[in-house]
């Protein structure tokens, strides 16, 4: 995904800015770090918009590279591993009658909760995770997990608005920048 300034743009940013040294680098490089910030927040709301995940969790996920007036080069990028499926919705219900075993329920995108029938929750000392018994013997088990921060990030549906987004608002935040520099501020 990239994001550029209009060649337009930045001919007529040059000719309004030629009596302020580096004008347009600087209103260049906080054009672009707003664009940048204003991904990263895009891509927060609409990957909650599909999928049961905290907020808090995937913004913690992203790093933000700047741009300066020497560099416009900004960069926001995404890292982590699967998550426990208990980052999303799970729902365990009491034993039911009988000594039979509840079904364990996931929902990690909002479509509705979806039944794990051999999976069980277990709580540990500083944590809960969804297991399921790899054989029929009590051990091993394995964690069940959820798709990574990176993951949802790349769906198309998440990528083209985060994109788009940042687009609008870099060619706003430019307009706005060299106004503010030919007004007098720095």
């Amino acid at each position: 995904m990239s994001v550029k300034l209009d060649a337009a743009q930045i001919e007529q940013a040059e000719k309004v800015l030629s009596h302020i040294s580096g004008g347009v680098g600087k209103a260049a490089s906080r054009a672009i770090n707003r664009a940048v910030e204003a991904s990263r927040a895009a891509a927060v709301t609409k990957i909650r918009e599909d999928y049961h995940v905290a907020a808090s969790t995937v913004r913690d996920t992203m790093t933000i590279r700047r741009a300066s007036p020497t560099n416009l080069f900004a960069m926001v990028k995404s890292s982590g591993k699967r998550m426990s499926l208990t980052a999303f919705r799970v729902r365990s219900a009491e034993p039911l009658k009988g000594g039979r075993r509840a079904i364990v329920k996931v929902a990690i995108k909002k479509t509705g909760y979806k039944p794990l029938r051999h999976a069980f929750v277990v709580k540990l000392k500083n944590s809960v995770g969804v297991f399921e018994r790899t054989t029929k013997k009590r051990f091993p088990i394995k964690k069940l997990m959820g798709p990574a921060v990176p993951q949802m990030l790349g769906t198309d549906k998440v990528s083209s608005y985060v994109e788009s987004r940042a687009q609008e608002t870099l060619t706003k935040r430019f307009e706005h920048e060299v106004d503010r520099m030919l007004s007098g501020g720095k």
